[in-house]
């Protein structure tokens, strides 16, 4: 029985249609209080698109009731000259006393009748306010746009009582898909940079002649725990002049190894050290009598 009425509704609707301007709203209305008989009254259509092509129909239509049936109609090439009349799919939606009739259900044309058509990622529920459909563009034919009316009825058997389409007349809807503007999610804020801080410092005092050793402990200002990124910029160094020697930053630890001259006798050994982390720094500058 649904898929009689559906084809019966069908021949109903279709027809000779104008198209009518293009709208860039996705909202159409249709007359309040149309309908002939006591059929369901339809009156608003909105459509919107996602990325993927899924295309949402939401139909207001009021004294959808049992033994009614909302059918919507598709132009998928926009011509006249092409389909049935003009359309290629449609969708409709039965609401009956008896249960096992109750659902959707989708057909196309195959160039001599209408015949089930594709509809897995087709999706249909009844709403406070009437009916949702959902299809992906892929199920109809690929289109970037159509035209389209819809139509509901009331029927006692397989007889038409009532009916209402929208738009009025003959003229149809238009809507092209879209590609909405992908969502640019908002930009994770960068970590703040830890300040070094200096800590432990392990140094032997420099002996002339003598190969020294000079270990500085550095952490995270934010933890306590050990810095483990950064440069290292250090110079030890006798009377301005810099010493040889060997360094590392690694582990949260600066290590040093330089041999002190035998002239440097009583002077003064100065070791600076400068920790860069991004845009944080730190300096230690030590000072040590050379026995």
């Amino acid at each position: 029985m649904k898929r009689a009425l559906l084809i019966l509704c069908a021949s109903v609707l279709l027809g000779a249609a104008g198209l009518t301007s293009a709208l860039a709203d996705s909202a159409f209305t249709d007359t309040v209080g149309d309908p002939t008989g006591d059929a369901p009254d339809i009156t608003a259509v909105s459509v919107s698109n996602d990325t993927g092509g899924q295309i949402l129909f939401q139909v207001s239509v009021s004294n959808f009731t049992p033994e009614s049936m909302l059918l919507l109609a598709f132009d998928t090439d926009k011509n006249a000259a092409t389909g049935d009349n003009g359309d290629e799919y449609m969708f409709g939606w039965m609401v009956s006393a008896d249960a096992n009739n109750n659902g959707w259900s989708a057909e196309r044309w195959d160039g001599t009748q209408w015949v089930e058509a594709a509809h897995s990622t087709m999706r249909a529920a009844l709403t406070p306010t009437g009916l949702q459909f959902s299809v992906n563009k892929s199920e109809l034919g690929g289109t970037s746009g159509f035209a389209f009316a819809a139509f509901a009825a009331r029927f006692t058997a397989d007889a038409i009582t009532g009916s209402d389409r929208a738009p009025d007349g003959i003229a149809s809807w238009t809507y092209d898909l879209t590609t909405p503007a992908p969502v640019t999610p908002a930009p994770t804020p960068k970590p703040r940079d830890a300040k070094p801080v200096f800590g432990r410092l392990l140094v032997s005092f420099p002996v002339a002649g003598q190969t020294a050793h000079f270990t500085l402990q550095v952490k995270r200002s934010d933890t306590g725990g050990p810095l483990k990124t950064g440069r290292l910029v250090c110079d030890p160094s006798v009377a301005g002049k810099v010493l040889k020697h060997t360094e590392s930053f690694k582990g949260g630890n600066v290590n040093l190894t330089f041999k002190i001259p035998k002239s440097a006798k009583g002077k003064t050994l100065k070791v600076k050290v400068t920790i860069v982390n991004g845009t944080q720094s730190a300096t230690k500058i030590t000072t040590l009598p050379i026995l």
